[in-house]
């Protein structure tokens, strides 16, 4: 259900963008010459601009899709009217806005951050070329019919409602769900675009003018060049193993405090030695289920990730005795989540009822002691426990780094006096 509502919540700004984008369309003519001139560069200067962005931080996904759309843009609007082949403006539409541009939106959404210079950003500018090869063969090329398969029924029982050929709907139907269901399962705020992209292309498919595929066009730009920035951000600001603000964003949020604040100091108990015994994949784990437990803290806090297994919390406008039980209540949630790691020895499949794994490769005995046998055990649950130091402003402390550093030095207190507490 947290998925879902992300997911939903994610989708608003777009939507929006995107609705605003239509209503523009219908309420504004471009009338006189200087709106048209506006309006027809418009999408060039945003799609420029936001390939420029995605160039310097490094978001070879966007790069690729905005390239997709320059090109379908030059085509249509171009290439197109200057061929001399009967084909309709509805027909290429249908090529590039409602097969091409979907495809490859679908595709660059699911492949990873490569590069742009390496072998698979090459591939990936090869497989794009090849594309408007193949388009500008069509249009060179008199009494050319690779367009047929366009317009072709491809189910057995056609749509109850025919808006444009089955092709182009399975494309875009198809697209936008793979879409969704990779961001409800790892959401990322450029999929919100991608998956607006297939929307615009909709609308453009469903007004078939000039002027809509601008207008959506631009606004698909915009969407793009929102996401790169709020990507940027979160590379920026969020500390990437946890998901919590990093050490930046605290310095930025303790130049903010004010009046009457409290900063708390957290450290995982024994994290190094944990660390040690049971390699550091493990303890990556821990590290994110404290910080998803950090992360709901009451009374106005606010997690962040200090470094290494240290976090801090910051409570704006709260004396220290008012967030002393909001932090006592953190500690006991953190003490009383198991936290299970999975045995090395742990068959790869499950043994049957007569103690036979199902595996076809036969163990080969060997000697071991009954504690070796002990620790072939399927799983182990550990506990987990934090210690947590509290300062908070004073007469004598009106610095936030002064306010920190009194917090580290209650929790070296916590620490002395046997950990899993909270001292002041």
């Amino acid at each position: 259900m947290n998925r879902l509502l992300r997911l939903l919540l994610s989708l608003i700004l777009p939507t929006i963008f995107v609705v605003a984008s239509v209503f523009l369309y219908f309420w504004f003519d471009f009338s006189t010459f200087s709106q048209k001139l506006v309006l027809n560069f418009l999408p060039y200067g945003i799609f420029i601009i936001s390939m420029i962005l995605s160039l310097q931080f490094n978001r070879s996904r966007i790069f690729f899709i905005l390239l997709t759309a320059l090109l379908s843009l030059i085509t249509i609007q171009y290439l197109f009217k200057d061929s001399t082949i009967d084909y309709s403006y509805t027909t290429m539409l249908y090529l590039l806005i409602g097969i091409l541009f979907p495809l490859n939106l679908l595709i660059f959404s699911l492949l990873k951050e490569r590069g742009f210079f390496t072998a698979w950003g090459l591939t990936r500018f090869i497989v794009i070329a090849g594309e408007f090869f193949y388009i500008s063969s069509i249009l060179v090329t008199p009494g050319h019919k690779a367009l047929d398969f366009l317009y072709r029924e491809y189910l057995w029982a056609p749509f109850p409602i025919k808006l444009f050929p089955q092709l182009v709907g399975l494309v875009l139907g198809i697209s936008l769900i793979l879409i969704l269901t990779k961001m409800y399962f790892s959401p990322s705020y450029s999929d919100s675009s991608f998956i607006m992209g297939m929307v615009i292309a909709t609308f453009i498919l469903l007004l078939k003018q000039t002027n809509a595929l601008l207008i959506l066009f631009s606004t698909f730009g915009i969407l793009l060049t929102i996401s790169i920035i709020r990507d940027s951000y979160r590379m920026s600001y969020l500390d990437e193993l946890t998901g919590l603000p990093g050490r930046r964003a605290l310095k930025e949020d303790m130049m903010k405090l004010s009046g009457k604040y409290t900063v708390a100091m957290l450290d995982i108990d024994f994290f190094k030695k944990f660390n040690d015994k049971h390699g550091h994949d493990i303890g990556d784990e821990v590290l994110k289920m404290v910080a998803s437990t950090l992360g709901d803290v009451t009374g106005g806090g606010k997690a962040f990730r200090y470094g290494g297994e240290e976090f801090t919390i910051l409570f704006p406008g709260k004396a220290s005795s008012d967030a002393l039980p909001h932090l006592e209540s953190l500690r006991e949630e953190v003490a009383n989540r198991t936290f299970t790691v999975r045995s090395k020895d742990r068959p790869r499949k499950k043994p049957t009822s007569g103690g036979k794994t199902t595996s076809a490769k036969k163990s080969t005995p060997t000697r071991r002691s009954t504690s070796s046998q002990k620790s072939s055990s399927p799983s182990k649950k550990l506990k987990v426990t934090i210690s947590i130091g509290v300062a908070g402003r004073t007469k004598e402390t009106k610095s936030p780094m002064e306010v920190m550093k009194n917090a580290d030095k209650a929790l070296y207190r916590a620490k002395k006096k046997g950990r899993n507490c909270v001292s002041k």
